[in-house]
């Protein structure tokens, strides 16, 4: 069964926002919230040379922990 997800979309929130086609770059991230939490996802793709495809590089989702998550891990 598909978990629910949305991008925090009336507040995005860009914490490295970067997106250079010219240099071949593509470095963001942005907020998710779902039905188990929230957290922020990360990518970064970089192209090598003109006319060659992009290469993924990281699509990474960390989780935001509660306090009362960090209190228990203690």
């Amino acid at each position: 069964m598909a978990r629910r997800v949305s991008t925090l979309a009336l507040h995005p929130i860009f914490t490295r926002p970067q997106i250079n086609q010219l240099q071949g770059n593509i470095d963001v991230s942005f907020r998710i919230k779902g039905s188990l939490g929230s957290g922020t996802v990360y990518f970064t793709s970089v192209r090598k040379a003109k006319g060659i495809p992009y290469e993924l590089c990281a699509f990474i989702l960390i989780p935001t922990l509660l306090s009362s998550q960090l209190c228990s891990a203690i």
